[in-house]
């Protein structure tokens, strides 16, 4: 789906900061999964997410799940992931979309 200018406004809504469209720029396709609910995310906590420096994309399949990046490697990925698991979530991982 084609990235949209308001998060939830379409089954695949995006989320996009100036930190996104450079990764999108980069190709990158490694993003790092922070949360998976049933409801669509509380703003407040996107909000942190953007707070904190990064960018994020909700993908809405049969959960809503908040992933930020994309990271154009694998490497860049996993220098970011400490410092989101200490801001935001401990238990966020790795995915390749």
């Amino acid at each position: 789906a084609a990235p949209l200018s308001k998060p939830f406004s379409g089954e695949n809504a995006k989320k996009t900061t100036s930190a996104a469209k450079a990764a999108q720029k980069r190709g990158g396709s490694y993003y790092i999964q922070v949360v998976s609910v049933r409801k669509k995310p509380d703003k407040r906590y996107l909000s942190r997410i953007e707070k904190a420096g990064f960018s994020y994309t909700v993908v809405h399949g049969k959960r809503y799940k908040v992933l930020i990046g994309g990271y154009p490697t694998k490497a860049s990925a996993q220098k970011a992931l400490p410092k989101i698991r200490q801001q935001l979530s401990k238990g966020a991982f790795i995915v390749k979309r």
